[in-house]
């Protein structure tokens, strides 16, 4: 190493001082070339002044050739070019080097006088050859140096080597040594070993067998090598075995294993088994493969009896359909399990102990003997000896997790000194008995106390038995139905064509069912659904008919009042958006007509203004009762004394009932609130009186009563539309003319009246009904024609204090602001007033049609967007509230109005809605919008 740093060093240093010489030479180079240049001058400048271009330039040409230039050009005095001569190109290593830039191109210039008088200029572009040798030089050296270091290191690597190969030399010798006595130590172990082994290639001929293997097969080994083994294979694994050799035998194989049988020396056929592998050299390259063999002829034989005892164990036990068990009680461990434990209970046999038994058993019911006693319990006394068997029923949760009922027989048994030491069982699947056993107990349990009717006949119809709800349905006893037919049930209502057809259906074995009308004990006549069906014996012969019988009266009843309220619901729903699309309307001509410039109008046309305005606010009560109708009109809802608004409400009747109509008024005292609208009852209060006055040209009695109640669940039953709790109950009655059954089902349907033409709008007792629904209430109708008519309200009891409405500030002049509003309504020319309104009074207005417009407009404008003027009810599936509370998620302080004359909101949404506060229902007129845009804005 020391020597290669000198080398290096000396390397280094001649390199550097080389460069430092070979600049110094390239110097004195250019000087020398310049001083060449003047000489050249010299001689031709004569022939410029001569004029002797000829002369002139043979002599550039000797100069160029003769001094390595590439062009030597003369001009004269004038700047006019008298002669030039070229070189030929550069070839060879001289134009590589000249474009790597390892040849420069230096161009010089020298004067041409003539005497004292410059007459011209000589100029060259001479190539700097210097370069050139010296890069010779420098390449001798690294040439040198580098054939220097090589032999250096080849003397070292040589010392090394030799050590190298000395040490592996004895490394080999050592290993060869152990290898010869590790051979010997395993060629001795096959020699003597017992069983046949033998080596092979990879076309299956023998390279080595040892002498067990010769004496299996009784033949030496000479025949056997350079033969395949596949000729002493039994013929029929022949074919098996060849299979197994080409899929499996390759030299990059792990060990695997087979079995064969071979004719032995004896002439007997026997069983081997054979472990092959491939053999590998030490550096893992392969040679050859080897088999070594055990004969397993006994242990078949073993296993195939084995295997057909048990077979026959398995046939018995399945046959008898029960798990045999032995349970010792000393190890706590069962000696014997039959296989079918699986089936049984989803774990195999050796894995099923008595822990996991107790595991999955859920319940035990111990029978005769033991009947009473716990699992403990009954083991103590079979050990005992004082329970010589014990049956049970045991619970049990498969490993599936399926429910099966198991039937548990044992005795005990003893050892040779007579003490239990465990028991010897059989396990049987029970579970289809026990689930008939139940499914019948269900049974009559069911029929026994089903509301449904059931009895059974005979093929003759007389009756067999008769559950207790066919003596609480039609009166008469089981005593008395027992023995008899159904004909005592015959009402008179159907024909003997329609019972003979029921008696032709179920003898043809076909099921019958049908509604009858019948007749209880006491006469009372019902509806009942009536289901017959045979029943045949074993043999395919009817020998029974079950009837089933429902009492379906209330139902009909039920459903009679529910198409008439599903009826007046569809009513609700049509007039409500009649009403919606016409408090549009309203909105639109009331506004415009508020909005037109009196002054610029004549008397005639003002008061024709003033007649529409009239009209609109005429039309605006019609729909506001249609909305409370159809229950889509928004409430004030607050804790409300039904008792305080009789009173305030009778106080004014009187006076407008007049003298002939005499109102009675009955309190209960103490009566709970109700969450309601008072301003809502006392229009139906109203509504109902006027109705009753009507009903009473001649004058009556009309009386007013309130009482508390409870509605149970039976009561639910009778009444469709209640609701079970407590409730308050309205009752006005009066003494009038009544009401005509066909008119009944009618009476709440809007428009509809019998009054004469120009008496009535046929919308007084619709408001009341809608009144009612909007409160979750419902009405009972009790009336006679010429006996008065009775109208029940029943009212829940919700004691849920509202908030108030604020007072309305009534200004002069319409209220007016800058800040920005965005106005989102589906109806384009309401939408263009509220714009044109708006923009008046100083706001700066942003409109939108629905919601998803409306969201395309507040992402541009939302940090300008003080104010939220939405329609509650929009088209698109988002509703004005779901908008806003959009908006409002992105910029809490945004201020929302909302309007509607459709009003459809939830319940949990509805209660956020106070008119005068955030809602304006429609129609509106222009100062009501205004003062409450100017109100929430400055909220």
């Amino acid at each position: 190493m020391k020597t290669r740093n000198v080398l290096w060093t000396v390397v280094l240093t001649s390199f550097v001082g080389y460069l430092v010489w070979a600049v110094r030479w390239e110097h004195l180079a250019r000087a020398v070339a310049r001083s060449q240049l003047d000489q050249h001058a010299a001689v031709v400048a004569p022939a410029l002044w001569h004029l002797d271009p000829g002369v002139c330039r043979d002599y550039l040409e000797l100069a160029t050739r003769t001094h390595g230039y590439a062009r030597l050009e003369v001009w004269d005095e004038t700047g006019a070019l008298f002669s030039v001569h070229t070189a030929d190109p550069l070839r060879g290593m001289d134009r590589w080097l000249f474009r790597a830039g390892l040849l420069p191109l230096i161009e010089l210039e020298a004067p041409l006088l003539w005497g004292e008088t410059p007459i011209g200029r000589l100029r060259a572009e001479w190539y700097c050859r210097t370069i050139h040798g010296q890069l010779g030089g420098l390449l001798v050296l690294v040439v040198g140096w580098v054939l220097l270091e090589r032999h250096l290191r080849v003397l070292q690597g040589r010392n090394e080597l030799q050590i190298r190969v000395a040490e592996r030399t004895r490394e080999l010798a050592e290993a060869n040594a152990a290898l010869a006595a590790s051979e010997a130590r395993y060629r001795s172990a096959i020699e003597q070993a017992p069983h046949p082994c033998a080596r092979f290639r990879q076309d299956s001929t023998l390279s080595y067998v040892n002498p067990a293997y010769c004496r299996l097969l009784g033949r030496p080994a000479e025949e056997l090598l350079d033969r395949s083994f596949l000729s002493w294979v039994y013929e029929e694994d022949r074919p098996d075995v060849e299979r197994m050799v080409r899929e499996n035998v390759r030299p990059e194989m792990e060990p695997w294993s087979c079995e064969n049988r071979v004719f032995a020396a004896d002439g007997s056929i026997r069983w081997l088994r054979w472990t092959v592998n491939a053999i590998r050299d030490d550096r893992g390259r392969f040679l050859e493969y080897q088999a070594l063999g055990h004969d397993v002829t006994e242990e078949k034989r073993a296993r195939e009896e084995l295997a057909r005892n048990h077979e026959r164990y398995r046939q018995a036990i399945s046959a008898a359909d029960a798990v045999p068990y032995q349970w010792d009680f000393g190890s706590d461990e069962f000696a014997f399990v039959g296989e079918g434990v699986e089936a049984l209970t989803g774990y195999r046999p050796a894995e099923f102990t008595p822990a996991v038994w107790r595991q999955v058993v859920q319940a035990t019911e111990f029978l005769g003997a033991g009947r009473g006693l716990s699992w403990t319990e009954a083991r103590e006394q079979l050990a005992d000896g004082r329970l010589r068997q014990w049956r049970a029923d045991h619970r049990i949760r498969t490993r599936s997790g399926e429910v099966r009922w198991i039937a548990d027989s044992a005795v005990p048994m003893r050892d040779a000194q007579g003490r239990v030491t465990g028991v010897l069982g059989i396990l049987q699947d029970v579970t289809e008995r026990r689930r008939l056993a139940e499914e019948h107990a269900r049974l009559v349990t069911a029929v026994e106390q089903a509301d449904e009717m059931v009895f059974v006949t005979d093929p003759e119809g007389v009756i067999l038995y008769a559950n207790p709800a066919v003596e609480r349905v039609t009166g008469y006893s089981r005593d008395e139905l027992l023995g008899h037919t159904p004909r005592l049930f015959k009402s008179g209502r159907h024909t003997e064509g329609f019972y003979r057809q029921l008696w032709e259906t179920i003898r043809r074995g076909v099921t019958w069912k049908g509604r009858v009308t019948n007749r209880r004990r006491d006469g009372q006549l019902y509806e009942a659904e009536l289901t017959v069906s045979p029943v045949r014996d074993a043999g395919g012969r009817i020998v029974n008919f079950v009837a089933v019988c429902r009492d379906i009266t209330q139902r009909v009843a039920l459903e009679q009042r529910l198409q008439q309220a599903q009826k007046l619901e569809a009513i609700g729903q049509l007039a409500a958006g009649v009403a919606h699309e016409f408090n549009n309307l309203l909105t639109i001509i009331q506004g415009n007509a508020l909005l037109m410039n009196r002054d610029a109008l004549s008397a005639e046309d003002a008061y024709c203004v003033d007649q529409i305005v009239h009209a609109t606010q005429r039309a605006a009560q019609v729909t506001r009762q249609l909305l409370l109708y159809s229950r889509k009109q928004p409430m004030h809802m607050g804790a409300v004394d039904l008792n305080e608004v009789v009173r305030h409400t009778v106080s004014m009747l009187e006076r407008v009932l007049g003298e002939q109509v005499t109102i009675h008024v009955q309190l209960q005292p103490g009566l709970p609130q109700v969450r309601a609208d008072a301003g809502l009852l006392e229009q139906l209060l109203v509504n109902l009186a006027i109705n009753a006055r009507d009903a009473m040209p001649h004058g009556g009695d009309l009386f007013v009563e309130t009482r508390s109640c409870e509605i149970t669940e039976q009561d639910l039953q009778r009444r469709p539309d209640a609701t079970a709790g407590p409730c308050l109950c309205l009752t006005v009655r009066d003494t009038g003319t009544g009401i005509a059954p066909e008119h009944l089902p009618h009476i709440f349907e809007p428009f509809f009246t019998t009054k004469d033409v120009g008496k009535g709008t046929g919308l007084g007792l619709a408001s009341v009904y809608g009144i009612v629904k909007q409160h979750h209430g419902w009405i009972e109708v009790e009336s006679e024609p010429g006996r008065g008519t009775s109208f029940h309200i029943f009212l829940p009891v919700r004691a849920v204090v509202g908030p108030a409405s604020p007072t309305e500030r009534e200004l002069q002049d319409l209220p007016r602001g800058r800040e920005g509003i965005l106005v989102v309504e589906d109806d384009p020319s309401l939408c263009g007033l509220i714009e044109h309104l708006l923009q008046r009074c100083g706001y700066r207005v942003w409109t939108a049609t629905d919601a998803a417009a409306a969201r395309e407009v507040w992402q541009d404008h939302a940090h300008e967007i003080d104010l939220l003027v939405t329609d509650v009810v929009m088209p698109g599936g988002v509703s004005g509230i779901d908008l806003a509370r959009q908006c409002l998620r992105e910029k809490p302080q945004l201020k929302v109005l909302y309007t509607s004359g459709y009003f459809e909101a939830r319940v949990e949404e509805a209660r956020h809605l106070v008119e005068g506060e955030n809602f304006l229902p429609k129609p509106y007129r222009p100062r009501q919008l205004a003062e409450m845009v100017r109100a929430c804005l400055d909220r």
